[in-house]
Formats: structure tokens, sequence, C-alpha cells
């Protein structure tokens, strides 16, 4: 039995089968393996040889020269982020990426550069599957196909390489030493997040479902998927946005640099976020569910907002970044 549950693109004849499943996992966990999506094992094994000739190769004088601003594409450093709101920041440096069309081509450092074209092709791919998803839960959530599609150009889609170094541990223990973390508990606030992990990836991502932390290892050719803040916010809560975390090491086994790509599908920022009502949810029901997520996430109103309102919400009460929201525990 895997950590999560698996929906394969290839194994639904009817979009009807397809929008069940996912509306069932998209409600408990929140969180599935995606298999069947055709994005190749090939250009995800060349995007993680990039991201690595990115971080063991690049100077200091790069790391500035291509340091991010604020929700801006770029490099950010260990520490930076403090995605729990606790201990000393976590423990990750990361390269964000915009969007990849043509009025929003990210400047590159020159080891990045070199793979522009493949880095594309790896944005599209997800854009891709992204869309695929959206139509999937539009068709569950008893809307035209293209609805929630349409209100996803990509404008406002971001990915990130990210990369979690190994960690000291105490000899006499073989437990690490530090008091902070690698990536805090947190929830992503945009739309859906579709993370890629390495083949042989130790471990380190764990979901909190069912009151406990459970350990979500990668396994071949999957994607982890899971329901953002603003897809719940939305749907009213009929989809769920699950916190997780990025724990340390335990074994001197596990202990290895960690890297992985997530990538943030985001609604364009016009777009209305409304409670969607549907035929199968009473309307008092609806009420309720949204009552409770509005109280579980920190919501002070449940007016209808923008996407972009959500987003900067999200921001000024928890002060994430790149896609995340703090949830402070």
């Amino acid at each position: 039995m895997t950590a999560l549950p698996i929906v394969d693109l290839k194994n639904f004849f009817t979009a009807d089968l397809l929008a069940a499943r996912l509306m069932e996992v998209g409600k408990e966990p929140g969180f599935f393996y995606l298999i069947g999506h055709e994005v190749s094992e090939t250009l995800i094994e060349r995007m993680f040889r990039a991201s690595k000739e990115f971080f063991e190769n690049v100077s200091d004088y790069q790391r500035q020269r291509y340091s991010a601003k604020s929700g801006e594409p770029g490099f950010s450093g260990f520490r930076k982020e403090k995605l729990s709101g606790l201990g000393r920041g976590d423990l990750k440096e990361s390269f964000h990426f915009n969007s990849f069309s043509a009025s929003h081509a990210p400047d590159l450092p020159p080891v990045l550069e070199e793979h522009r074209r493949m880095i594309r092709q790896f944005s599209d791919d997800c854009e891709r599957v992204g869309k695929a998803l959206l139509e999937g839960f539009a068709a569950g959530l008893d809307l035209p196909g293209d609805f929630l599609a349409r209100h996803h150009t990509g404008v406002q889609n971001r990915f990130r390489m990210l990369h979690y170094p190994k960690v000291a541990l105490d000899p006499t223990t073989g437990l690490n030493v530090y008091e902070h973390i690698r990536c805090g508990t947190h929830s992503d606030y945009g739309t859906l997040t579709l993370l890629f992990q390495e083949p042989m990836d130790k471990g380190g991502l764990q979901v909190f479902t069912d009151g406990i932390w459970k350990s979500v290892p990668a396994i071949p050719s999957a994607i982890v998927v899971n329901i953002g803040d603003a897809l719940e916010f939305w749907t009213a809560g009929r989809l769920r946005s699950t916190v997780h975390r990025v724990k340390f090491p335990r074994p001197e086994g596990e202990n290895e640099s960690r890297y992985s790509i997530p990538f943030f599908i985001t609604a364009d920022d016009e777009t209305v976020l409304a409670p969607l009502s549907s035929a199968a949810v009473e309307v008092d029901e609806m009420r309720i569910l949204f009552e409770r997520v509005a109280k579980e996430k920190g919501y002070t109103s449940l007016e209808p907002v923008t996407a972009r309102e959500h987003r900067m919400m999200r921001e000024e009460v928890f002060g994430g970044s790149a896609g995340k929201a703090v949830v402070l525990t």
C-alpha cells in the first residue's frame, strides 16, 4: 500500500470516471501520486542534473547577481524562508522560475541558460498536465470542462529547483544536531502543486492527514500532486489543501543532499474566487464546510476575492513566499 492514493491518467476510459477519482482524492487527503502523465523520465532526469549542476558549481558572485527579490525569479539562499514560523529558518536553497511565456522570459545564469530550451519544455509539459487535472476537477465540480483551465493561462505559474543539503549528525546518536528544520509546516497557496522527486530520494516529505504525519517517499515515474489554498477556498472546502513539511534525515543512510522541483499552478490574477455551488452539495452543508476551512486557515472573510487578492491575503497573514503559506504550529 502506498503512502498516498495513486491516480493513473491513462487508466480512465471516460472523463466522468477520472473526475470522480480526482474529487475523491482531492477531498481526502488532498495529496496523490499521479502517473500516466507523459512527462518523460529523461526530461525529468535532465532537469535534476541541471539543478545539481547549478547548486554545486554556481559562484557566490552569480548567486548575488541572480538573487531573487520578493515574488521575482532568481536565487534564494539558506534560511531565507521560515515556513513554520519557528526556528532559524529553513535549511534549503532554491532557484525560482516565473512563467516561460514570451512576455515573461526569465533571466537565467549561464549554467541554466544553456538548458533554457529543456527548462521551457519542462514548463510546457507541467502546464499540459495541469490543464488535464483542471479539466478533470471541473467535471467533478459539475462545471463546464474548460471552466478552471480558462482561468489558468500560465502567466502566474511558478516553479523552483530546490536543494536541501546534507546535515551534520551527532556521532554518538546518529541524529541531526540542528534545532532548525529543512522546510517547515505549510500549505501551498495556489491552485495545484506538481512535485517532482528523484527516484532515489531518501525521503523527507511528510503530509499531515488522519491526525498524524505520514512520510511520502518517491515512487517511480510519479508526480506528487496537492491541492492549494486557492482551490480549497474556491470550492468552499470540497477540495482540501493539506499541510506538509520536509523533515531532517534520521539514520546516516538517509543523510544525503535532497533535490526536488515543485511546479505551482496558479490562477490568473483577475480570476474571481467565489465559492462554486453544486447540485450535489446542500447550501447549508457547503456553508458549514467553508466556515470550518476559514477557521483552520485563518480567513477573516468568506467574501469572493480575486486570485491576486487571495495570494496577497495569504502572504500578508502568514508571510509565505513563492507559492507557500506558513501554518504556525
